[in-house]
C-alpha cells in the first residue's frame, strides 16, 4: 500500500515552480488558536484531498460545509449530537444516529464498547469544560464494565436487538420479582420477555462471564446495587440526551427512531464515502461521539490485521479535547500506519491534553505524534524545543561591539545550531512542520517551515492540478 500522509500545507518554493505538499507523517497534531484558520487552511483541504473515506468530527457545522462543496460523490451522512441541530442539510446528505450496540456481535466487542463509554462518563457527565479527566476509570468503573457489556449485548443483534433504547429502558429496571424459572407462569414469562431489564439481560446474554457478575449484582445489598446502576446510568446518558433532543424535534417516537436510523459502519467501504459527526463541545454528547468514533477505528484496524484495507480512512477530529476525546488516542497514534486510519487532530494549545488525560498522558501525546503542525500564535515552547534539539549543534559566531571604544569582538561558542524561537511561524501564512521520518529516506530536518494557502487560494491550486493531470491523460 501506497506511504499516505494526511495533507499538511505546501513546500515553500522560489516562484514560478509548481507547488507540492509538505511531506507530512501518518498522524498530525494541528496546534493554533481560536480564529486562525485551522478549519478552512488545514482539515478541509485535507478532506478533499484524501483518497479514501472520510470522518470529520467537529462541534460546528463550518468544516461540514466546506468539504461538502468539492466532496460528495459517495454516500455522505452527517450525525448531528448538538442540542441544537442544523434543521436544514443537502439533499444527498442522510440525517444519521449513532448506536453503539449494532455492531455488537460478540462479548470482546460489547466488553470494549461498555469500557469506552465508562472511560468517558466523567467528561460526559460533567462536560470537558468542567476539568473532568478522562481515564481508565476506577473502582466502579471497573466493576460495572462487565454488567453494562451484557446490557448491550442483550440489545445487540445478536439479542432483543432493541439498540440503545433497549438499554436507556433496562438500565433503570433491575426486574425484580420476574422470575427466571423456566416452568413459571406463562403469563409472567411474557411479561419477561417483553419488558427490559437486568434480568431479561441475563436472559439474552450467553457469555458467563458477562452474564453472571449482572445476575450477582440483583442479589447484592441494596445500596451497593444502587451505586453500581448509577455508574451504569452515567455511562449511558448521553443517550438519554440524544432521545430528549429528538422528542423535543417532535419526532412520533424519538428512542424507537434513535434505533431505526442507526448509522451503518458499511457506509465507509466506500472510497468516496463521508461522515460529519457534529458533538457539542460541552456535554454528555461527548461520550455518544467517543463510542462512535471508537468502533470506527476498531472496524479498520480489523480490516488491516486482515489484509482487507482498500483504502485508509482520515479521521478529523477537530478540537479532539473537546467534541471526541478518546481514551485511547495514545494508543491509536502509537500504531501509526498499522492502524489503517490517519488521524488529523487539532488542538487551540497541546496544554489541553493535561486537563483532559492528565500530564503524564499528556506529555507522552506530545512525543508520540509523529507529525506536528505549529501554527501562527501557538504556545508550543515544549515542542518547538524538541525541534530545535534534533537539528544538532554546531559553531556559532557572535560579533560585539565596545559602546565606549568601538572595539569589536569576534566570538565563537559551540552549542545548538539553533534556539526554540526561530522556528516560530512569522505569519499566519506560514507553519512549522514538525516530525521524523522512522525509515530516513525523507530529505531535511526534523521541522521544515511551510507555506498555508487560504482555502480559495487552495482551490484554485487544487482545479489547476486536476487540469494538468487531464491534460496529460
Amino acid at each position: 500500500m501506497i506511504d499516505y500522509a494526511p495533507y499538511a500545507g505546501l513546500k515553500i518554493k522560489p516562484p514560478g515552480e509548481p507547488p507540492e505538499p509538505a511531506h507530512g507523517a501518518p498522524h498530525v497534531l494541528v496546534c493554533a488558536p481560536t480564529r486562525t484558520g485551522k478549519t478552512r487552511v488545514i482539515l478541509a483541504p485535507a478532506a478533499v484531498l484524501h483518497p479514501g473515506p472520510v470522518v470529520a468530527c467537529s462541534s460546528k457545522e463550518d468544516l461540514a460545509k466546506l468539504i461538502l462543496t468539492r466532496r460528495g460523490l459517495g454516500p455522505t451522512g452527517v450525525i448531528d449530537l448538538r442540542p441544537d441541530k442544523t434543521l436544514e442539510w443537502p439533499a444527498e446528505v442522510r440525517q444519521l444516529v449513532t448506536d453503539p450496540t449494532s455492531s455488537i456481535t460478540t462479548a470482546h466487542e460489547a466488553l470494549t464498547v461498555a469500557e469506552t463509554m465508562l472511560a468517558t462518563s466523567g467528561v460526559g457527565f460533567g462536560g470537558v469544560s468542567a476539568g473532568s479527566s478522562v481515564g481508565a476509570g476506577g473502582l466502579w468503573e471497573l466493576n460495572a464494565a462487565p454488567m453494562l457489556a451484557a446490557l448491550l449485548y442483550a440489545a445487540g443483534p445478536e439479542g432483543d436487538g432493541g439498540g440503545m433504547p433497549w438499554v436507556l429502558a433496562a438500565v433503570q429496571n433491575f426486574g425484580d420479582g420476574m422470575g427466571l424459572d423456566e416452568e413459571a407462569d406463562q403469563a409472567a414469562a411474557m411479561i419477561v420477555t417483553n419488558v427490559p431489564s437486568w434480568r431479561r439481560a441475563y436472559v439474552l446474554c450467553p457469555h458467563p462471564l458477562l452474564a453472571e457478575p449482572l445476575l450477582a449484582v440483583l442479589q447484592m445489598e441494596g445500596r451497593l446495587r444502587d451505586s453500581l446502576k448509577l455508574t451504569v446510568t452515567k455511562a449511558v446518558a448521553p443517550w438519554v440526551r440524544l432521545g430528549l433532543s429528538a422528542a423535543a424535534a417532535e419526532a412520533p417516537d424519538a428512542l424507537e427512531e434513535m434505533r431505526v436510523e442507526s448509522f451503518d459502519l458499511d457506509m465507509l467501504d466506500d472510497p468516496n464515502a463521508t461522515l460529519f459527526v457534529l458533538a457539542p463541545n460541552t456535554g454528555t454528547a461527548a461520550g455518544a461521539a467517543v463510542a462512535l468514533i471508537d468502533s470506527i477505528i476498531r472496524r479498520f484496524r480489523q480490516k488491516t490485521a486482515n489484509d482487507n484495507l482498500e483504502y485508509r480512512l482520515l479521521l478529523e477530529l477537530d478540537e479532539v479535547c473537546n467534541s471526541c476525546p478518546l481514551p485511547n488516542l495514545l494508543t491509536y497514534v502509537g500504531e501509526s500506519a498499522g492502524l489503517g486510519v490517519n488521524i488529523l487532530a487539532t488542538v487551540q494549545a497541546s496544554s489541553h491534553f493535561d486537563v483532559i488525560y492528565g500530564p503524564a498522558y499528556a506529555t507522552a501525546l506530545r512525543d508520540i505524534f509523529p507529525g506536528t503542525l505549529i501554527m501562527y500564535g501557538a504556545k508550543e515552547k515544549y515542542l518547538l524545543e524538541q525541534a530545535a534539539h534534533w537539528a544538532g549543534l554546531t559553531n556559532r559566531r557572535t560579533d560585539s561591539t565596545d559602546s565606549t571604544t568601538g572595539a569589536r569582538t569576534r566570538a565563537s561558542a559551540y552549542g545548538q545550531m539553533l534556539e526554540w524561537q526561530e522556528l516560530l511561524p512569522r505569519n499566519r501564512k506560514t507553519a512549522q512542520l514538525l516530525r521524523i521520518d522512522p525509515s530516513g529516506e525523507q530529505e531535511g530536518s526534523a521541522n521544515e517551515p511551510v507555506y498555508l494557502p487560504s482555502w480559495d487560494e487552495f482551490l484554485n491550486l487544487h482545479q489547476q492540478a486536476i487540469r494538468q493531470v487531464a491534460g496529460l491523460r
